[in-house]
């Protein structure tokens, strides 16, 4: 898989499931979508869902007020 294609599917995976994924590039599969990456993979890109507390528009405050 490309690496374009990687990301692709990571920011698809990324809406519909509201979670974080990540792109790597590891040496037995290339470049991928997981969830939880290895520790024999290069993180090539985090890609946050819409609207989650890792988002740039989010203060640190908000998820004090949620909790």
């Amino acid at each position: 898989m490309t690496e374009d294609k990687a990301r692709h599917y990571a920011k698809a995976l990324a809406e519909g499931m509201g979670i974080i994924f990540y792109v790597v590039r590891s040496r037995e599969r290339g470049f991928v979508p997981v969830q939880i990456p290895s520790d024999d993979c290069e993180i090539l890109a985090t890609i946050n869902p819409p609207n989650s507390v890792n988002a740039p528009h989010c203060r640190p405050t908000t998820l004090g007020a949620l909790l």
